[in-house]
């Protein structure tokens, strides 16, 4: 067994209270090639808070096709720092 506060943490609760998780790899809103039951920020964050994540680095998957839905992105940014 490793000898880590943060193991015994997360063996003991099912997440590490001092260590704050962050998801270096999100996308968000609808995309035709995957399905997303819920793919609003509202569910993303309702689904972060669940599982524990902090903070998460995120791109549209709707400017993989056009560039100008990152207006959208900076929307969402804005209203969920």
């Amino acid at each position: 067994m490793i000898d880590s506060q943060i193991v015994k943490e997360f063996m003991e609760n099912g997440r590490s209270k001092s260590c704050p998780v962050i998801d270096m790899h999100t996308h968000l809103g609808p995309y035709q090639g995957i399905y997303f039951p819920n793919p609003s920020p509202e569910d993303m964050i309702r689904t972060m808070d669940r599982c524990g994540v902090k903070m998460a680095v995120s791109s549209s998957h709707a400017s993989l096709i056009d560039s100008r839905e990152n207006v959208k992105m900076i929307d969402v940014v804005n209203r969920y720092p």
